[in-house]
């Protein structure tokens, strides 16, 4: 299967498509969940950029991640998949085909109306990708599959926090802004209970769950935030990602 972001995919993976290794179940679970992670990345980023939230450091970083989703489907596109996993694929690469101009051109109000429907679709299809690939895999995987989980909630909770702010303070977006929130520390705390037998791990989780104070702080105070508490969510959302990038190396490493 190759559609057209699959075929654009081989330029992307010389722009950056994260590195993976292991077996071929293991590969193909890690780039679902960085592709999971991704799609909501992006977006995020584009609703940053339309509220001229680190702008500049914005575009750069959206442009890295439209080039590893579009790699990433790429790669996997080439794996040995089921046929079920085949056709979410397929409805991957028709989503995100269908979005792929139109978020990586300068943002606006009426794409941002566009695509929030879209990228909807994209977070569907990606996490039932990415649960039937961790199907396939037991143990290790499991964990870093909740790490891969956690990822993509970091860019689903920053995305939300700047729609919010972008034109759409609304109950509904709110609520499920607390529900990714509450989401996020419920998978946090099982984490924590793998981390009673790995040291390492634990250490790490530990450094993570003190980001995550900050993170209900800024989700507390939604209402009253301007554009200083804007560029804090933005730093935090890239702190978190690198801590859970942190245990990911860890408990690959163990």
């Amino acid at each position: 299967m190759a559609g057209p972001v699959a075929a654009q995919g081989v330029q992307a993976s010389k722009q950056g498509v994260v590195q993976v290794k292991g077996d071929s179940v293991g590969r193909r679970l890690e780039l679902a969940d960085d592709l999971l992670e991704q799609t909501q990345r992006v977006f995020r980023l584009y609703v940053q950029i339309l509220l001229d939230v680190e702008a500049e450091k914005s575009r750069l970083r959206k442009a890295e991640a439209v080039a590893l989703v579009s790699g990433n489907i790429d790669r996997l596109s080439k794996e040995p998949l089921a046929p079920a996993q085949q056709a979410l694929l397929a409805e991957l690469d028709a989503t995100w085909s269908d979005m792929l101009r139109q978020v990586s051109s300068t943002p606006s109000k009426e794409g941002l109306a566009a695509l929030l429907p879209k990228n909807d679709k994209l977070l569907a299809t990606s996490e039932k990708l990415a649960d039937s690939l961790a199907s396939d895999q037991k143990g290790k995987a499991d964990v870093i599959h909740l790490i891969g989980r956690q990822e993509m909630l970091i860019q689903r909770i920053a995305r939300n926090y700047f729609v919010y702010h972008a034109g759409y303070k609304s109950a509904a977006v709110k609520t499920t802004l607390q529900s990714l929130l509450d989401r996020f520390v419920m998978v946090e705390e099982q984490m924590s209970e793998f981390g009673s037998s790995n040291p390492k791990f634990k250490q790490q989780i530990e450094l993570a769950n003190v980001q995550v104070i900050f993170l209900k702080n800024h989700v507390a105070g939604l209402d009253s935030a301007g554009k200083a508490e804007w560029e804090s969510m933005s730093r935090l959302a890239t702190r978190l990602r690198e801590a859970m990038h942190e245990l990911r190396q860890v408990v690959e490493k163990g």
